[in-house]
C-alpha cells in the first residue's frame, strides 16, 4: 500500500484526498484502510497521489553527456565493482571488461553501448553494459546473449531473455539500466544500522514503505547484488507486524508509522525471495515460508486478494498472476492457482469496458479513479502475457493500450477518469509511473511504436535519476522488463 497524504502541500491538490488526508491526521478508527503512501504517488488507499513526484523534466530521454567517460570501461581483468557500488566499475570479476569499451569479451555485454564501465556486482555481475549510454542508443538489448554464471551469480546481469509474445524497444542498452541502478542507490537507498538497508522516500520525510523495500529487492536481485538484497531484507525483518509480514510505513526514526501489510509490497518480496534463491541459493525456507504467509494473511478463503493481512478491501494493482504461477510451481501449493484464477475475475469486473483502464480500489468505496495505484496494474498483468502467454492478459493489455496510444506517450497525464477517459482535475504531471506500466502492456499488445517512444522516456529518466522516489521506482522498473532482464529465473 502507498500510505495517506500527509504532506498536505501536495500539488494533487485534489479535494477528495485532501479529506483523506485529514482524516488520516486526525487519527481513523480501527481497522483503518492502508493509508495510501504519501508522497509516492503510489499504491494504496483512496488518494495515491504523489507528492512532489513531478514529471519528467524532458521528453526525449538521454541524459547529457550520456556517452559515459571513455575511461571508465574496464580495463582487460580489471575486475568487478565492489560490493553495493552498481556501475561504472569495468568488467565482471570472472572476465573483465574489454579494454575501454566497458564491455566483457563474450559475457554478453552491450558491445557498442560506448559507455564506461559495468555493473558488475559483488556476486560478479555480468559487465559490458557500459556506463550511462543514454535512453535509445543505437544499438539493441537483443542478439546479444546472456551473461554466464560466475562469482556465485547462476544468472548475473544482463540475461536479455525476450518473449516471443512481446515487443521490445528496437533501441535500447543495458546502460540506461545500469546507470538507472547506481542513480537509485545513490539517492534512496541508505544504512540503517546494523547491516540494514531501506529505501527511503525523500519527498515524504525519508520514511519508507513495504513496497520499495519490495521494487529495491528486486532490483538488487536482478542487478545480482547480493550484499544489497541481504541489507535490504534484514530491514524488513526488523518490522515485521503480528502475522509476521511487513508493517507497511515506517518512518525516518524507525517507528511504525502504518501498521498491517500492504500485500503488493508482501508480493514483491516474495518474488524477489524466490529469483535470490535461484540467483544465488540458500534462500529455500525463507521464501517459501514467506510466501505461506503471503497465502494465509493477504488473500480471502476464495482467492480474492486483500489489502493487506488486516485490511479487506481489492486494489487491481495489487494482482499479480505471473508471480502466483511461480509461488505455485516453487512451492506445490495449488491454491495460488485458485488465487490466479480469482484475480482474473477480479480484473474482468474492475476493467471498464470502454477504455479499458482500472480504478486505484475496486472496492471498498475508495480510489476511484485511474491513478497512482492503478497505474502499475498495466505492468503486472502484461507480465503474465510476456512470461506465460496468458490469453487474459494480453487482452487487458490490448485495451489499456488502444486507450493510451491514442493519447501518444508525451501526452499522457497523472491521472483518469476510468469511464469517461477525461484527465483528472490537477492532473498535469506525465511522468514514469504511468508511461512505464503503460509501456509493458504495449509490449504484449505488440504496439512497437508506443514501446519505442516510452522507452525513451523512462531511460531518460533512469539516466537522469533525480525523479520522486515512486516515479524513479517505475521508471527503473520497465526498463528492466524492456530490455529482457525482469525475468523468473525458476524457468530455465
Amino acid at each position: 500500500m502507498t500510505g495517506s497524504p500527509l504532506v498536505l502541500g501536495a500539488r494533487f491538490a485534489r479535494s477528495f484526498f485532501l479529506l483523506v488526508a485529514l482524516g488520516v491526521a486526525l487519527g481513523a478508527c480501527a481497522p483503518a484502510p492502508p493509508a495510501t503512501k504519501s508522497g509516492s504517488g503510489g499504491q494504496g488507499s483512496s488518494s495515491g497521489g504523489a507528492t512532489g513526484s513531478g514529471g519528467a523534466t524532458s521528453s526525449s530521454g538521454g541524459a547529457s553527456a550520456s556517452g559515459g567517460s571513455a575511461a571508465s570501461g574496464g580495463t582487460s581483468g580489471s575486475g568487478g565493482a565492489t560490493t553495493g557500488s552498481g556501475g561504472g566499475s569495468g568488467g565482471s570479476s570472472s572476465t573483465g571488461g574489454a579494454t575501454g569499451s566497458g564491455g566483457t569479451s563474450g559475457s554478453g555485454g552491450a558491445t557498442s553501448s560506448g559507455g564506461g564501465g559495468s555493473a558488475g556486482s559483488s556476486g560478479g555481475g555480468a559487465s559490458g553494459s557500459g556506463g550511462a549510454a543514454g535512453a535509445a542508443s543505437a544499438s539493441s538489448c537483443q542478439g546479444i546473449p546472456a551473461s554466464p554464471a560466475a562469482g556465485g551469480a547462476s544468472h548475473p546481469f544482463p540475461q536479455h531473455r525476450f518473449s516471443a509474445s512481446c515487443v521490445y524497444p528496437s533501441t535500447c542498452n543495458d546502460a540506461d539500466m545500469v546507470a538507472g541502478w547506481k542513480a537509485y542507490k545513490m539517492r534512496l537507498i541508505v544504512d540503517d544500522g546494523d547491516g540494514a538497508k531501506r529505501v527511503q522516500r525523500p519527498e515524504n520525510q525519508n520514511d519508507s514503505v513495504s513496497e520499495g523495500l519490495g521494487y529495491g529487492m528486486l532490483l538488487a536481485v536482478y542487478m545480482n547484488e547480493k550484499d544489497t538484497f541481504d541489507a535490504l531484507w534484514k530491514y524488513v525483518q526488523k518490522h515485521l507486524d503480528s502475522t509476521g509480514l511487513m508493517n507497511w510505513r515506517i518512518d525516518s526514526n524507525g517507528q511504525t508509522a502504518g501498521a498491517n501489510s500492504a500485500t503488493d509490497g508482501d508480493e514483491d518480496m516474495a518474488f524477489a525471495l524466490v529469483q535470490a534463491d535461484k540467483q544465488w541459493g540458500g534462500y529455500t525456507a525463507t521464501a517459501k515460508a514467506f510466501i505461506g504467509l503471503i497465502a494465509k494473511n493477504d488473500f480471502e478463503a476464495d482467492g480474492t486478494v486483500k489489502g493487506g493481512d488486516k485490511y479487506s478491501a481489492v486494489n487491481p494493482s495489487y494482482l499479480a498472476p505471473s508471480y502466483y504461477r511461480t509461488f505455485a510451481k516453487y512451492t506445490g501449493d495449488m491454491v495460488w492457482m485458485t488465487i490466479l484464477e480469482k484475480s482474473y475475475t477480479l480484473l474482468a469486473a474492475a476493467t471498464n469496458g470502454t477504455t479499458g483502464l482500472v480504478p486505484d480500489w475496486s472496492s471498498g468505496g475508495r480510489g476511484p479513479d485511474y491513478y497512482y495505484d492503478a497505474a502499475r496494474t498495466p505492468f503486472r498483468i502484461a507480465l503474465d502475457a510476456c512470461q506465460n502467454g496468458e490469453p487474459r492478459a494480453v487482452k487487458f493489455a490490448e485495451g489499456v493500450t488502444k486507450f493510451f496510444a491514442g493519447i501518444g506517450v508525451k501526452n499522457i497525464k497523472d491521472g483518469y477518469n476510468i469511464s469517461s477517459g477525461t484527465v483528472l482535475d490537477g492532473s498535469v504531471s506525465t511522468n514514469a509511473t504511468f508511461i512505464g506500466p503503460a509501456a509493458v502492456a504495449a509490449m504484449a499488445a505488440k504496439q512497437a511504436s508506443f514501446v519505442n517512444d516510452a522507452y525513451v522516456f523512462v531511460a531518460g529518466n533512469d539516466n537522469e535519476g533525480t525523479e520522486s522516489y515512486y516515479n524513479l521506482s517505475w521508471a527503473l522498473l520497465t526498463t528492466l522488463v524492456m530490455t529482457g532482464n525482469f525475468v523468473d529465473l525458476t524457468v530455465p
